[in-house]
């Protein structure tokens, strides 16, 4: 998982052989890259519980360990603290 975020990131990011200012990603897609969406392994992060039994004021959002992105869905894989369960979520807030 390290390797590919590594190689990920060394598209996204400016090298000497390419011309200044430009990015292999950027020439290959010809827009430029958004890294919003990188964040740090093992970092806290809260996921979204959908759940059509909960009322106005229950608890809608769960403490979770950011792992890492998923390599099935365009998801994030995420454990739970208390459980240590592990599970891939879409609705992640960091």
């Amino acid at each position: 998982e390290a390797i590919t975020r590594v190689a990920y990131l060394q598209n996204q990011l400016q090298t000497k052989i390419i011309s200044p200012h430009t990015t292999p990603f950027e020439l290959w897609y010809k827009k430029k890259s958004n890294l919003v969406h990188i964040h740090v392994f093992e970092s806290r992060c809260f996921t979204k519980i959908f759940d059509l039994l909960y009322v106005k004021f229950d608890v809608k959002i769960e403490a979770y360990i950011f792992l890492r992105y998923s390599s099935i869905s365009k998801g994030y894989k995420v454990q739970q603290i208390i459980i240590k369960a592990t599970f891939v979520s879409l609705d992640v807030l960091f």
